[in-house]
Order: structure tokens, then sequence, then C-alpha cells
């Protein structure tokens, strides 16, 4: 006990507890003491600051344990842990899920106010994400996540898209396609997801409405042709 909280042994032997200047808060321990007494039973109390001998505050982790003789109650033993890192360790693991809670919540406001069409899949092309926009084109929604992206059916003519989602997780390349649907023209493209290790965990599928471009496009290849027989 004598390192945790720096006061030698020969310091407090014989001396009232709470004389001893133990650097702790004496009224947590004393709330425990008086429980202990009072139930005759085992109390344990966590978090219990104190002052290390460098001058920085910690954290005790203590037990207190009435002593028995016969029908007595002669005494208490208090063992203690320094749980500093421990707690720690707890406050920023607390303080990362709530950081995780609310960037959960950002992306997913942003993905139902996006009005692109996007799919994630993770590396067993099983459906993780799927934003609002996706039903424009094709009939999936939340309902469908876990499910593997190979096993819905798509109303385009792409039977290896599995293959190719699979190729873009393997080697890192996108894949882009140009696809119709329900008489649309959608850029088709597919990008690894990468997670903060760099490690490709997934694929991301987006579909970018091209119809009027490609409408334009054909329009003016028209024109084109026509002039050039005209010539």
């Amino acid at each position: 006990a004598e390192v945790p909280v720096g006061i030698p042994a020969a310091h407090v032997m014989g001396r009232p507890l709470f004389d001893c200047g133990i650097p702790w808060d004496a009224a947590q321990v004393s709330a425990a003491i008086s429980t202990a007494y009072r139930n005759q039973a085992d109390v344990r109390a966590d978090e219990i600051r104190y002052t290390l001998p460098s001058g920085t505050h910690g954290f005790l982790g203590i037990t207190i344990s009435p002593i028995r003789a016969d029908d007595t109650l002669p005494g208490i033993l208090i063992r203690g842990i320094d749980i500093t890192k421990r707690k720690h360790a707890e406050d920023e693991i607390r303080l990362k899920s709530q950081e995780l809670e609310i960037l959960a919540a950002v992306l997913q406001n942003i993905q139902d106010s996006v009005d692109i069409p996007i799919i994630v899949v993770d590396d067993q092309l099983r459906i993780t994400r799927v934003v609002p926009a996706v039903a424009q084109l094709f009939p999936l929604t939340p309902i469908h996540i876990g499910n593997s992206i190979s096993t819905l059916p798509w109303p385009v003519d792409f039977p290896d898209l599995s293959q190719k989602i699979t190729s873009v997780i393997t080697t890192g390349q996108p894949y882009k396609k140009t696809v119709f649907v329900k008489n649309s023209v959608y850029q088709m493209q597919v990008v690894p997801y990468r997670i903060k290790n760099g490690n490709i965990a997934g694929a991301v599928l987006l579909f970018a409405n091209m119809t009027d471009l490609y409408a334009a496009k054909m329009h003016f290849e028209q024109s084109e042709y026509q002039l050039r027989s005209l010539i």
C-alpha cells in the first residue's frame, strides 16, 4: 500500500485512518466503510479519487471487508488497487463510442439526403448500406441489408456483377460500366471501400444518371452523321 499513496507504513501504524494523510477522497471511503459496517458485508467502491506521489490524480478500486470475531466487528480490511489506467481507457472508449454514434448519425443524414443511388457491400458481397435513392432503380430497401448482392434480382443485363465487385475488392481498381435501367442510362461505378487502416473492407456501387447527357451525345452523333452524309 505504500507504493500508490507514497506514505510509509511506519508513518500510519496506530493512527486513526483518516488522520494518516492518505491523499484520497475521504468522504467516498467513509461512506463505503459505513455501508460495510451497517450491512456487515463486503463493499466494493470503484473510482475512489486520490493523488499519486507524482502529484497527478488517479483512481483506486477498493474492497472493504468487515473483520468478524464471534459476534463482534473489531475492524475492517481495506484492499485496493490502482485503476487509473483502466479508468482512462474506459473513458477513452466511451468518448470514441460517442464520436462514432455522432459520425454514424451524420453519415445517415448525408445518405438520406443524397439523391444518388448508392449501395455498399462488404468483402463477402453482403449489403451493408442502401440509400433511399436506390429505390429509383432497384427494389432494394434497408430490409435487404445482410443479404448477398449476388442473390438479388437485378433489372439490368449484368450477369457478371458479382465477379466485377469481387475484382474491385481484390485488386483495389475501380470499375465503370454504362447500364440501362427503366429507359434511363446510368454510369455505374464500383469503387473500393477502405477503412481507417487502408485495408479494403468491401465496395461501393454508385449510379450516376447520365440519361440527358447520353441523349445529347446521341443527338450530336446523329447530327454529325447527317452532316457528313451531305458533304
